[in-house]
């Protein structure tokens, strides 16, 4: 049987990669979602990551990698990367015959050695996540309901290298994904897409204690994956 090389050629911020990890999925039925995909962009590239009910894209416009791949790591690598916020750099080939080769990878900080870390390359398709980004919107508001801890991690992003943080929802329907951006820009270029909370009952108008509508409109809601 002969043996088929691929080289990985990936030139990007280690924090880059390491943000967008806290949003890969855990569940070993869809795989392909356990790692970060890096795709080549017309400047630099892009981490896209997503558990389902979030998606996140974060831009490295200095960033270069040869084709798509995603990559994945084990915990305490992305954690490397998300303290080093600095260029990770990977050179290595990725030889396969049945199985994949781990990738050897070196985080460069600005100061202080070059440290080895290991990722592998997933070998699975990575869903089309361009299809699931909201692009038109309603004037009139809507108000779904949204899990705080995943905002939290959004938030967290938005406040990397000592930025005041806070992020943007923007939504077009109970039960539409939502836009999310940082409120005051970011260390990296970052945009997020995230699923509201779904239930039998949920209120798209507000509650009549307050005086300013009303009634209650009552809507069925579901819950819709980010990607399948």
């Amino acid at each position: 049987m002969s043996k088929e090389t691929r080289t990985v050629a990936l030139r990007i911020d280690a924090g880059v990669l390491g943000f967008a990890a806290e949003f890969i999925s855990t569940e070993e039925t869809r795989y392909y979602l356990n790692g970060v995909y890096v795709e080549p962009a017309k400047e630099g590239v892009l981490a896209v990551a997503t558990d389902g009910q979030r998606l996140i894209v974060v831009t490295d416009p200095k960033g270069f990698i040869a084709r798509p791949a995603i990559l994945r790591a084990e915990r305490r690598v992305w954690a490397k990367c998300r303290t080093k916020y600095a260029a990770l750099l990977t050179v290595e080939a990725l030889g396969r015959q049945e199985t994949p080769q781990p990738i050897l990878a070196k985080i460069i900080p600005e100061k202080g050695p070059a440290e080895t870390v290991i990722f592998d390359e997933i070998d699975g398709t990575f869903p089309e996540w361009r299809r699931v980004v909201p692009t038109d919107f309603p004037k009139t508001g809507v108000i779904p309901a949204f899990k705080g801890r995943y905002l939290a991690a959004f938030d967290g992003l938005a406040r990397v290298g000592g930025r005041s943080g806070g992020v943007r929802v923007v939504s077009r329907g109970l039960r539409e994904p939502a836009v999310v951006l940082p409120a005051s820009g970011s260390a990296w270029p970052w945009l997020g897409v995230l699923m509201p909370i779904h239930g039998d009952d949920l209120p798209s108008a507000y509650p009549a204690w307050l005086g300013l509508a009303e009634k209650k409109i009552r809507v069925k809601a579901k819950t819709e994956k980010v990607a399948a």
